[in-house]
């Protein structure tokens, strides 16, 4: 048994015990693992909770190995603690999640101490309070959401994509990328290499995804309440490839369009 299959083994065998000992949750991303064994156990970081193995580190609905680790922040805590609104708490995600890769040459979050973590998480948490998002919505009245992510590997795909983009139905209202496999680092570089940078497009990274929905509920998957980073009055449609139906973890209220 090779070293993968090994490390395969001893994480179900543990969840095994997690099995036996706690509640089990069906998710999968994370698998089969109690919402407790997502903590570190830290002093300063009770607000994140415990990234993916990079083996494991998968996007079901885009069917790609994500590159960049992940490491979701806990919204309940963070809320109960900080008083941080589900919104928030998405910017706040976002923003740490940039910052501790940048402070990373290796994309790999473990390899930070502590006090660095805790200085981004603070520097993150006075931006989200001062209102400076790395995301920022459109005031457009309409807005366009496309789903990308079967344009990473489908020709076909990206030529529809393309196509979209350069379509008069774009000028009238703002795009905005989405991704659940992409960085906000990797999208930037995506967009650039396929021609795209000079244009103002939003993006929705995989850094914005959460366990947690609005109400504090967990999802026991990294899912987004999209419409819940525009205002109510906005109409948002979101653009799917034809060869995909609407993803589970993209929830909220919009207008489903395929391309």
């Amino acid at each position: 048994m090779d070293t993968l299959n090994l490390m395969r083994s001893f994480y179900l065998l543990s969840i095994f015990f997690i099995f036996n000992s706690c509640g089990t949750t069906s998710d999968p991303e994370y698998g089969n693992r109690d919402a407790q064994s997502f903590y570190i156990n830290t002093q300063f970081s009770s607000y994140y909770l415990a990234g993916i193995p990079n083996w494991a580190n998968f996007s079901t609905i885009g069917q790609c190995q994500r590159k960049t680790n992940l490491r979701p922040l806990d919204f309940v805590k963070i809320n109960h603690s900080l008083g941080l609104s589900y919104n928030e708490s998405i910017h706040l995600q976002h923003i740490v999640s940039i910052l501790n890769q940048q402070a990373s040459q290796t994309l790999n979050e473990d390899s930070l101490g502590p006090q660095e973590k805790e200085l981004n998480f603070q520097t993150a948490l006075g931006r989200v309070q001062s209102k400076l998002f790395v995301f920022k919505a459109p005031t457009y009245n309409k807005v366009h959401l496309i789903w990308i992510d079967f344009a990473l590997s489908n020709p076909s795909a990206l030529e529809r994509f393309k196509k979209l983009m350069n379509g008069s139905i774009m000028d009238q209202g703002q795009p905005v990328v989405i991704s659940h496999c992409l960085s906000q680092k990797e999208l930037e570089k995506w967009l650039n290499m396929i021609g795209l940078s000079d244009r103002p497009i939003e993006m929705i990274s995989a850094e914005m995804f959460n366990i947690y929905s609005s109400d504090l509920k967990n999802t026991y998957g990294l899912s987004l309440e999209i419409d819940k980073l525009f205002s109510p009055g906005q109409q948002l449609s979101l653009f799917i490839p034809k060869e995909k139906k609407r993803p589970d973890q993209f929830k909220g209220q919009f207008n489903l369009k395929t391309y």
